[in-house]
């Protein structure tokens, strides 16, 4: 199963965490297809160190510099949960002068 792939109904079948950026399964998805994105997620290391470092540099970079298309074309998968998650309107903080 591809994270950026699968949808069942038009629903993600992988979700994004935005604190840890691990991935789960969509708890809306029925017990069984559940179980076999949770199998995938570890068979594949899904949640391992360096997915998980790489999904948070591309999260932070655009709540950093508000670029999703960069975004798109880096990790089109982050891309796809900032909207899902809403975060997508959400400014960059502001640059102190005082810096």
């Amino acid at each position: 199963m591809d994270p950026f792939e699968v949808d069942a109904n038009g629903e993600a079948w992988f979700h994004m965490e935005p604190v840890e950026f691990r991935l789960f399964p969509n708890p809306n998805l029925n017990p069984c297809l559940q179980a076999r994105i949770k199998a995938t997620i570890s068979r594949l290391d899904l949640n391992g160190p360096a997915w998980l470092s790489a999904r948070e540099v591309h999260f932070t970079r655009f709540k950093t510099h508000g670029r999703l298309r960069q975004v798109e074309r880096a990790f089109p998968y982050v891309a796809r949960e900032i909207r899902r998650l809403g975060t997508e309107s959400t400014p960059p903080p502001e640059v102190s002068s005082d810096a």
